[in-house]
């Protein structure tokens, strides 16, 4: 049981604090903010290919578009404060909410839960959601843990799935600012094949690019929780 206190601080360490610099993502542009149907979207994919900061991304637009941040609710459920949260805290989490923001019960809100797949029965809550509260919902969930197709059973069809995946050549592109038009001087052409060695050598993941100082043991660190963790403890090896 998740002390109300703790679930208040939670909702507003994140309404106090600032979004972190983003990187727009080419599957950003696919993701209706406002779906009509009654479905949660889900944002799938690998560990450390940016999900988090992708959610962060959807809520930069939403705000972005003039809406109150205040209308949105994003929770990380690897929070250290949130590790013996269930079913019923879930459910107290978004009562405090209103309660914080009481005239948020008569206008839609953006609920964004990161990593929700160690709550167990955490689908009950989704589809709880979905039917009695104005809220638009969006997930996230490494895929070693949760697989579309168990997405789509847990919450009866009830969503719509996305897969986000390490930078593409081209969203590296944009990140280093490399111009990649169709005529090209002599300069900027070698600059072009210098990175794509660089992307083809080093790959996408997203902290790999912004801390290129650090690639070894960023790799080492992925290959270590994807392989020897997530496959693992999947298959019960």
């Amino acid at each position: 049981m998740i002390e109300k206190e703790i679930l208040s601080e939670i909702i507003l360490d994140y309404q106090k604090n600032t979004l972190p610099p983003l990187v727009e993502r080419e599957l950003q542009n696919h993701i209706d903010l406002e779906i009509p149907l009654n479905r949660a979207t889900t944002i799938l994919g690998p560990r450390r290919s940016g999900k988090t900061f992708f959610l962060y991304s959807l809520i930069k637009k939403i705000i972005q578009k003039g809406i109150k941040k205040e209308r949105t609710l994003y929770v990380n459920f690897e929070n250290p404060r949130l590790v013996a949260m269930n079913l019923k805290d879930l459910i107290s989490l978004v009562d405090t909410f209103y309660e914080i923001y009481p005239e948020n019960k008569k206008q839609k809100i953006w609920i964004f839960l990161d990593e929700i797949q160690v709550i167990e029965n955490w689908e009950i809550f989704i589809r709880d959601i979905l039917d009695k509260r104005k809220a638009f919902v969006f997930i996230s969930g490494s895929s070693s843990k949760l697989l579309s197709r168990e997405i789509a059973t847990s919450l009866r069809g009830r969503t719509l799935d996305y897969l986000i995946l390490p930078f593409s050549f081209k969203e590296y592109l944009k990140l280093k600012k490399i111009n990649y038009q169709k005529y090209l001087s002599s300069e900027e052409k070698a600059n072009l094949l210098n990175a794509f060695w660089k992307y083809f050598s080093w790959g996408g993941y997203p902290e790999i690019l912004l801390y290129p100082q650090e690639s070894i043991r960023l790799i080492n660190e992925i290959i270590e929780v994807t392989i020897f963790r997530d496959l693992m403890e999947r298959h019960k090896i």
